[in-house]
C-alpha cells in the first residue's frame, strides 16, 4: 500500500498472473513425462542440429541455442522472467539428465545464465552434451509454452530461427 501526497491510497497488486501461477504449479507438480512432450524434445534437437551445422560438436552449438532462445524471450517475459523460466526448467531437467547436475542456477541476469550454460557445456563429456542440451531446451520450451501459450512460444522460436521449418 502506498499513500500519495494528495492522500490517495494506492494498493499495488502482485505482478504474478494466473497463467504464471498455473505454469509454476504445473512445472513443479507434474512428473517429467507430462511436463515435456516428444514434440518439444524433437524441436530442440532440430534447433541444436541447425546450430551445429557441419561442425559435429554440440559443445559450442548448445549455448548458442539458449542465447538465441533467451534473446527472443526477453522482450516477451522480461529479463527476470527468462531467469525464472531457466531456473525452474533447469531443476526439472537435472532430474532427467544427471550430467546437468553441475550446472549453476543463477538468478542474476540472462547474461549470467548464458555464461553458466556456456561454461557447463564446455566441461561436459561429448557424449552428454546433446542429450543434456535437448532435455534442458525442451524443459524451457515446455514451461514457456505453459506461461505464454503455445502460439507465442512458436513465434518466439521462429523469430530466433527463421530458416528452420518448425512443422
Amino acid at each position: 500500500m502506498v499513500v500519495t501526497r494528495a492522500g490517495a491510497i494506492l494498493i499495488r497488486a502482485p505482478v504474478i498472473t494466473p497463467s504464471l501461477t498455473e505454469a509454476w504449479t504445473c512445472a513443479t507438480d507434474a512428473p517429467w513425462g507430462r511436463m515435456t512432450t516428444q514434440r518439444q524434445l524433437d524441436l530442440v534437437a532440430t534447433l541444436l542440429k541447425h546450430e551445429r551445422g557441419d561442425a559435429g560438436d554440440d559443445r559450442a552449438a548448445a549455448p548458442r541455442v539458449f542465447d538465441k532462445m533467451f534473446a527472443e524471450l526477453v522482450p516477451v517475459v522480461g529479463d527476470r522472467g527468462v531467469v525464472a523460466v531457466f531456473a525452474r526448467s533447469a531443476v526439472a531437467a537435472k532430474a532427467r539428465c544427471p550430467a546437468l547436475g553441475g550446472l549453476l542456477i543463477t538468478i542474476d541476469s540472462v547474461d549470467a545464465v548464458n555464461a553458466n550454460i556456456r561454461d557447463h557445456f564446455t566441461r561436459l563429456e561429448r557424449t552428454d552434451v546433446t542429450e543434456c542440451a535437448v532435455v534442458l531446451g525442451a524443459a524451457i520450451a515446455a514451461l514457456t509454452s505453459r506461461l505464454i501459450g503455445l502460439a507465442l512460444t512458436v513465434q518466439v522460436i521462429q523469430r530466433a530461427w527463421p530458416s528452420v521449418d518448425l512443422k
